[in-house]
């Protein structure tokens, strides 16, 4: 028996399946057939600013796919846009006169970090609202580490969390 107009049928679309496709889907799919030239054109259509200057096919179609997606759906949430600025940055330092800490690294809870000072193997669990080492409570990495080295260092620094060490580790073959 057909619907009401306007209603649709229990465990149906109220629609031809075959017109369920994602246009944006479509659009990515096809996108991966495309020479140059068409995707250039493809960008001066739907962006109307300019080109990157891209020549190849392969990086093109994903800075193609990216903006199309952020189009359709949004992009970053500024909290990741702010992290990923900070991760963006060689050194890792602060700019002057800003006092905030960088958010290099989001430590889990459950996570355990470890560092060997002569010869001692150290092990820190990340808790929810501090780190705890030795059955001992602190609410900073730095405060741990200070404890460990008996002088003020860096407790991102210390455990290696920093940029500058995390792209050294990376680069040398070493899984971090």
């Amino acid at each position: 028996m057909p619907s009401p107009r306007g209603k649709k049928a229990p465990g149906t679309s109220g629609r031809n399946p075959s017109h369920d496709i994602d246009p944006l889907e479509a659009l990515l799919t096809k996108m991966e057939h495309m020479g140059v030239e068409a995707l250039r054109a493809l960008w001066k259509k739907r962006f109307r600013r300019k080109l990157p200057d891209v020549s190849s096919p392969d990086v093109l179609r994903r800075i193609l796919a990216w903006r199309l997606q952020v189009e359709a759906h949004g992009g970053l949430d500024p909290e990741v846009n702010l992290r990923l600025r900070a991760l963006m940055r060689t050194d890792g330092r602060r700019k002057p006169g800003n006092d905030q800490p960088l958010p290099l690294i989001n430590l889990r809870a459950g996570t355990v970090l470890v560092r060997e000072l002569r010869g001692v193997e150290h092990r820190v669990l990340v808790l929810g609202d501090g780190f705890e080492y030795r059955d001992r409570r602190f609410r900073s990495l730095t405060g741990v580490a200070q404890h460990i080295a008996g002088s003020r260092v860096s407790g991102p620094r210390f455990f290696g969390l920093e940029a500058r060490q995390l792209k050294a580790t990376i680069g040398s073959g070493v899984d971090p």
